[in-house]
C-alpha cells in the first residue's frame, strides 16, 4: 500500500469516527459548508454585486426617463 492510499484511509476512518461520535449526517456538513461558502462570497463580494446589478438597471439611453 501506498503513502497516498494510507493517508486517504486514515483521513476517511479518522472522518468516520468522528461521524459516529456526532449526531451530524454527511448533507449537514456538506450544506453548512456550502452555506458558509456562499455567505463568505457574498460578503466579500458586495461591492461587485451592487455595481453589476446597477449596470444592469440603469438606462441604456441616459436621455429615457427624463
Amino acid at each position: 500500500m501506498s503513502n497516498s492510499d494510507n493517508v486517504r484511509d486514515g483521513a476517511a476512518e479518522a472522518f468516520a469516527f468522528w461521524l459516529s461520535q456526532h449526531d451530524v449526517t454527511v448533507p449537514d456538513c456538506i450544506q453548512d459548508a456550502a452555506e458558509r461558502a456562499i455567505t463568505n462570497w457574498l460578503s466579500t463580494h458586495t461591492d461587485e454585486l451592487i455595481e453589476a446589478i446597477a449596470a444592469k438597471l440603469r438606462p441604456a439611453d441616459p436621455e429615457v426617463g427624463r
